[in-house]
């Protein structure tokens, strides 16, 4: 007798293996689509941290440095900068609306993005050579992590100039404090 037809063991067996590919199928698409989107968050803060530093660079480019000195606004942290030619910049970070600002360039970070610390600023000052052209390296340091990837990525701004006289870096003291926001590194 020709009996055309699975059995059950037969039947249990092929959908114990499709069950299988199913789920390692599944696997892979989530992995597929978390590194997805880690690598877009990740680009995008790339990007921001990019445009920020071009930026400032770019500014400090065209007049060097004299003064830079902490901004008094309230719930913010801010830097500002004053230039040989006259004009004054301010780096604004502002926790709350996770906005960072310098000039016309304003960034919103995104949810998953925060600024874990204040606004660092250091200089150093090269007072052994004087041939150098450039003895005066100021860095910026914007501090920013994404709880989601658990990463931080710091936007490190480094302007190196000719500081020339070093009391014009550090501005004078009024009432015994200094003007001036730049802690050496």
């Amino acid at each position: 007798m020709n009996q055309k037809g699975f059995t059950l063991i037969e039947l249990l067996t092929s959908l114990t293996l499709t069950s299988i590919v199913c789920i390692l199928l599944f696997q892979v698409i989530f992995t597929l689509k978390d590194i997805y989107v880690n690598d877009s968050v990740k680009t995008e803060l790339l990007i921001k941290n990019t445009n920020i530093a071009e930026k400032i660079n770019s500014t400090f480019e065209d007049s060097p440095i004299n003064t830079i000195r902490d901004c008094e606004i309230k719930n913010v942290n801010c830097l500002s900068f004053n230039l040989e030619n006259g004009n004054n910049y301010e780096l604004l970070l502002d926790r709350n609306k996770k906005i960072i600002k310098f000039g016309d360039l304003s960034t919103k970070l995104s949810d998953s993005t925060n600024i874990y610390d204040d606004l660092d600023v250091c200089y150093y000052y090269s007072l052994g050579d004087n041939n150098l052209i450039y003895n005066t390296f100021i860095k910026i340091r914007i501090p920013l992590e994404d709880i989601m990837l658990e990463e931080k990525f710091d936007i490190n701004v480094i302007y190196q100039y000719n500081g020339g006289d070093y009391s014009n870096l550090i501005g004078t003291i009024e009432n015994n404090v200094p003007i001036t926001y730049i802690p050496q590194c």
